[in-house]
């Protein structure tokens, strides 16, 4: 009995440390993803006119189908067959 006790502790254990590292991977995912986000929106500020940046927008939202503001995996492809077929 006591065996099992020591087992299922260990388990506990074991499970809050993968819950520990899944955060700290998921904090250091978000702050790449910031500073991704602050180049991509320089570079369009100062190296795209007016016109591009609007075109840019209006493929952006084309693409965006779930209307989330962001682009998942399926519509990146789903946009790259109707473009690209």
């Amino acid at each position: 009995m006591h065996e099992n006790h020591d087992e299922d502790e260990d388990q506990q254990r074991h499970t809050q440390e993968q819950v520990h590292r899944a955060l700290a991977n998921l904090r250091s995912f978000s702050s790449k993803n910031k500073v991704r986000q602050a180049v991509l929106g320089f570079l369009v500020q100062h190296f795209m006119n007016v016109s591009e940046v609007r075109e840019l927008e209006r493929v952006f939202q084309e693409l965006d189908t779930s209307g989330d503001g962001t682009l998942g995996k399926d519509e990146i492809l789903a946009g790259y067959q109707k473009f690209y077929g």
